[in-house]
């Protein structure tokens, strides 16, 4: 079949076809409102949420301070006061109070090598400072860096090919970084303070932090972090009522000795379980 041409039909007038081309490109630029009511923003938005935080989250070296923990496993709940002191890159110490001031459990680690002192039971347990060692004393099964950049307010953002900015109805921010089936979502207040990280493995949430309680005034820095821990079942919180930043903090204090006449254990070598023998 052959198409006929029209020539009786009128052309359409220039005009016309200007105000159509701009129709058609303020379509494709129109910001995309989803049901939530969050309402697509341009990305270089996105860019300055990261630069700004970065370049706040980098002037935190370390911290020092008293806080109430609380850790909640599908087998049990603990919570007491802690002492912690934080260095990055992977160096953290963590004096574990009674309520009547004496040390329960003292832990240290410079990294690479984890001390942990149980006073009531007379032992000394070291090993290497991986997750499964950290995590048999702290009940979070977290490496000591991913630990100490969570508490400096400097936990990492994903390498992305692909960044979508949000601005959510209540005047905050949710940016969703992609790549390659990994994703991470970044929720800043309205002031542009970092409030929360979310880590997903495909659909699948697995880590969610959250940065609550900042200050009047004084350095942007939250007094409160809470850890949920969905691959594992661990929510955590840590609530600091003294805190100071950047102090000049000798090296020795992330490497605990055994006090003389005190059992050590090999944490990489027993086969014992820490709930039984080390138990706080």
């Amino acid at each position: 079949m052959r198409l006929m041409l029209r020539p009786d039909r009128p052309a359409l007038p220039p005009w016309l076809l200007c105000c159509m081309l701009i129709v058609i490109l303020l379509g494709g630029c129109a910001p995309v409102l989803k049901t939530d009511g969050r309402m697509s923003a341009p990305s270089i938005e996105g860019e300055r949420l990261l630069t700004e935080w970065a370049a706040q989250a980098g002037r935190y070296q370390s911290l020092q301070g008293l806080a109430k923990v609380k850790v909640k496993t599908p087998q049990r709940s603990t919570g007491g006061t802690q002492v912690i002191i934080a260095r990055r890159p992977a160096q953290l110490r963590t004096e574990t109070l009674s309520p009547f001031g004496t040390t329960l459990l003292l832990l240290a680690t410079d990294g690479a090598n984890l001390g942990v002192l149980v006073p009531s039971q007379n032992r000394y347990y070291f090993g290497r400072a991986d997750a499964n060692n950290i995590g048999r004393f702290t009940r979070i099964p977290i490496s000591a860096d991913d630990l100490v950049n969570a508490l400096l307010y400097n936990s990492p953002v994903l390498a992305f090919d692909d960044m979508k900015t949000w601005q959510l109805p209540d005047g905050s921010w949710l940016l969703e970084l992609s790549s390659w089936g990994r994703r991470q979502e970044l929720v800043f207040d309205p002031q542009r303070r970092l409030v929360e990280m979310r880590y997903f493995d495909g659909r699948q949430l697995i880590l969610k932090l959250a940065y609550t309680e900042f200050p009047a005034d004084g350095p942007v820095f939250p007094q409160r972090i809470e850890m949920d821990m969905l691959e594992y079942d661990v929510e955590a919180s840590m609530e600091f009522s003294e805190l100071e930043l950047n102090r000049t903090l000798q090296p020795g204090l992330f490497r605990l000795d055994p006090p003389p006449s005190v059992e050590p254990y090999d944490l990489d070598q027993a086969p014992y379980s820490t709930d039984k023998d080390g138990e706080r």
